[in-house]
């Protein structure tokens, strides 16, 4: 028996789905009714296919214009030539050609590029500082900030002054710190590195936990020579 006689069709053979989400039977039935001569049956279909294309994505159906959306693909699957009253407007075939508008990318130098942009706005934002005291801290915290920001791309130590000098500049002067305030001070505790999640080392925990393990073994050694004396 040939493949004409059985009247196969292959995927190959057949139109390429526009949207594959939906299925080649929704395709066909958008065909069909794109087909339809009489303009209240082409309504009706249009209902019933878009009741239909709902149901295949029910958890969708919270999403705001989700409507409006079954709609727009249904005219897309029909490659704009359905006829029909739609509760909504009508997309044209610009929204699937046109490209969306260009973002303009940030522009402004940055004299230290590991500080980054938004340290430089949070100097911007300290001068503007009236109180005094505010203002300092605000000072100090940026230079913990700033010193955490250069240790991050530069393995090597950094000293105070010259976070300090860095702070003084991007400020044009307007911030000026005491090294005495932040002499050796990061903003972080000056503990051993340990892996995130497992706390820090610690011996005398240790040495209580392996002495806890030799307890159990000596009572269970005294128990088993108990056991056996009797």
């Amino acid at each position: 028996m040939t493949d004409q006689e059985l009247d196969l069709e292959y995927n190959t053979e057949r139109k390429q789905l526009i949207i594959p989400e939906y299925g080649r039977a929704v395709h066909k039935m958008v065909d069909y009714c794109v087909t339809l001569a009489d303009r209240e049956e082409r309504n009706k279909c249009a209902r019933s296919i878009i009741s239909i294309m709902g149901n295949l994505f029910p958890q969708l159906r919270d999403v705001e214009d989700y409507r409006h959306k079954l709609w727009d693909h249904m005219f897309i699957m029909s490659e704009f030539q359905l006829d029909v009253d739609s509760p909504y407007p009508r997309p044209t075939q610009d929204i699937l050609t046109s490209l969306p508008e260009k973002l303009s990318y940030p522009k402004g130098n940055i004299r230290y590029g590991h500080y980054g942009r938004v340290t430089q706005q949070f100097i911007e934002k300290a001068l503007t500082l009236e109180n005094p005291e505010h203002k300092e801290k605000m000072a100090t915290q940026l230079f913990y900030l700033m010193k955490r920001s250069y240790k991050a791309w530069n393995r090597d130590h950094v000293e105070d002054e010259v976070v300090l000098g860095h702070l003084s500049e991007l400020s044009k002067g307007g911030i000026i710190l005491d090294p005495s305030k932040v002499s050796g001070g990061d903003g972080i505790p000056n503990t051993p590195y340990h892996p995130a999640g497992h706390g820090t080392f610690n011996k005398k925990k240790k040495w209580n936990n392996n002495n806890s393990s030799n307890n159990n073994k000596n009572f269970k050694h005294k128990n088993r020579n108990k056991n056996t004396n009797n």
